[in-house]
């Protein structure tokens, strides 16, 4: 599940640098040809424009990495209970003497349609006050 979830974020980056390079190719190309203060001013916006689109892109792929569909930060610091009002009974849950544990959900329960089988289970760890922690999303166990 990892190697795909890496495969797919390197397939990313590898399409934005391409990108990159074709859209920088051209004003340097022109300024090196013209050498106008325009196309420095072409070169400075359009490298403006991409070093936002990397931040953005930057942003969602660290806010989703359990699935593409389901946003992480959603559900960090969020209190376990009031996640189980929102989306009903967890599938799975565990807590320890000391209040600590983790929930689990089917993914297909938050993002109302069914996933495929590398994210079938969303699993929130959460601390001894009900503070999720850390989530990930997971198979079924053995499968």
């Amino acid at each position: 599940m990892q190697t795909v979830i890496f495969i797919f974020r390197l397939y990313i980056l590898l399409a934005l640098l391409i990108v990159t390079a074709i859209i920088l190719a051209v004003p340097l190309i022109v300024l090196a040809i013209k050498k106008k203060k325009t196309a420095r001013n072409i070169f400075a916006a359009l490298v403006g424009v991409i070093v936002l689109m990397a931040g953005c892109l930057g942003l969602w792929l660290a806010s989703h990495t359990c699935h593409p569909r389901i946003n992480d930060w959603n559900y960090l610091g969020k209190n376990i209970e009031d996640i189980e009002q929102k989306y009903g009974e967890f599938s799975k849950i565990f807590v320890s003497q000391n209040g600590a544990g983790y929930a689990e959900y089917q993914t297909e329960d938050i993002i109302g349609r069914n996933v495929e089988i590398e994210y079938e289970v969303f699993r929130m760890d959460f601390d001894s006050t009900g503070k999720v922690m850390h989530v990930e999303c997971h198979g079924p166990i053995g499968g």
